[in-house]
C-alpha cells in the first residue's frame, strides 16, 4: 500500500507537540492524515503489547531486575554523558575549524 499525498499546500494538516521542538508535519513526507493515523495506530499497539508482555514476565523475576537495575542505570547515564562530551567537543571543534577557514579569506 503505497500512502503518498500528491501536493502539499498551506491548507495541509499537521501534528503539533507540547515540547519546544518545531512542529511534526507527516506532509513533508508525502503521506495522508489517514495512512498517518493508520500506522501510528497499529505501532503504538505493537509497541505497547511489547511493553505490556515485558512487564509480565519481569513481575515474576522482579528481585533479579531491580538488583541489576542500579548498574544498568550507571552505565547508561555513563554512556549518556560520553556521548555528550563528544557531541560538545565535536560542536566546538567545528566552529573553530570554520572560523580558522573565515579568517584565511
Amino acid at each position: 500500500m503505497v500512502c503518498k499525498k500528491r501536493l502539499m499546500d498551506d491548507t495541509g494538516w499537521s501534528i503539533h507537540s507540547r515540547s519546544s521542538s518545531p512542529d511534526f508535519n507527516p506532509g513533508w513526507f508525502g503521506t495522508y492524515v489517514w495512512c498517518f493515523s493508520i500506522f501510528t495506530l497499529v505501532g503504538a499497539t505493537i509497541w505497547n503489547t511489547f511493553l505490556l508482555y515485558c512487564g509480565y514476565r519481569l513481575r515474576q523475576n522482579w528481585t533479579l531486575v531491580q538488583q541489576y537495575s542500579l548498574e544498568l542505570e550507571i552505565v547508561v547515564g555513563v554512556l549518556g554523558v560520553a556521548a555528550l562530551g563528544i557531541w560538545l567537543g565535536v560542536r566546538r571543534f567545528r566552529q573553530k575549524q570554520s572560523i580558522a577557514v573565515k579568517k584565511m579569506r
